[in-house]
């Protein structure tokens, strides 16, 4: 078998698959990047349009023409190889694959984190393009599972454990021991984002505080979750 290439982590950005595969190459200590629509444009859990310029912490950079079809091309095209999460048979899941077998790019769907490891030496992939379903609630879990999957591909391609270390969020009830390279950073980077955007409170987004404070809210379950079950790493509280 070949030898790992990968070098890069990029999605488009969106709600679920797309933003887990971001923080669970944060969380891993890995590049991000890609193109996000027009606008820093997601949608939310019940289909509302909100822009989200947090993406651009990840390294993603907005594309100049509008709608999400055009960044996920240019994703496509942009990667070595496509991981496509989710229903296939969905708009932007058409969309993606048939993009990518146009493309004549390699292309794998729904792989456990085996599969994409032995996938990504195969084809020497160097910039991994993760895309798939949004967070709705056809697909609520689509979050909690593409960042299971991709956290143990990026453990498993490194072939060690993450470093280890008691962290301080923002509230107690974040408090968690997480990789030291992990996911505190890309959250300490929105939260610096964040105050730099808002400036004068009373002139700030809420709309954007909101996103930022439900996607820590998201990523603290999931990574308690995740931690206690699946590494068997305990959640560490302060002491009082």
């Amino acid at each position: 078998m070949k030898s790992l290439t990968l070098k890069k982590i990029i999605s488009g950005g969106q709600t679920g698959a797309d933003r887990a595969a971001l923080d669970a190459a944060s969380y891993c200590g890995f590049p991000t990047g890609g193109w996000a629509p027009k606008g820093w444009m997601t949608q939310t859990y019940d289909g509302h349009q909100t822009p989200d310029r947090s993406l651009e912490l990840f390294g993603l950079k907005e594309y100049p023409q509008p709608g999400y079809p055009v960044r996920t091309k240019a994703n496509v095209q942009d990667s070595d190889g496509t991981v496509w999460c989710g229903f296939k048979g969905s708009p932007g899941g058409k969309l993606t694959c048939n993009t990518a077998r146009r493309m004549k790019k390699p292309l794998i769907i729904n792989p456990t984190a085996q599969e994409l490891l032995e996938w990504v030496m195969v084809h020497e992939v160097k910039v991994l393009n993760v895309a798939g379903n949004r967070l709705s609630e056809v697909n609520p879990d689509i979050y909690r599972d593409v960042f299971r999957m991709m956290v143990d591909f990026l453990k498993m391609s490194r072939g060690s454990e993450p470093f280890v270390t008691l962290l301080a969020w923002p509230n107690r009830e974040n408090y968690v021991s997480v990789s030291e390279k992990g996911v505190h950073q890309a959250i300490a980077r929105e939260q610096k984002w964040l105050a730099n955007e808002l400036g004068d409170p009373i002139s700030g987004s809420r709309a954007l505080s909101s996103i930022i404070g439900s996607l820590n809210s998201q990523l603290a379950d999931v990574l308690e979750e995740f931690e206690s079950e699946t590494w068997g790493y305990p959640v560490v509280w302060p002491d009082e």
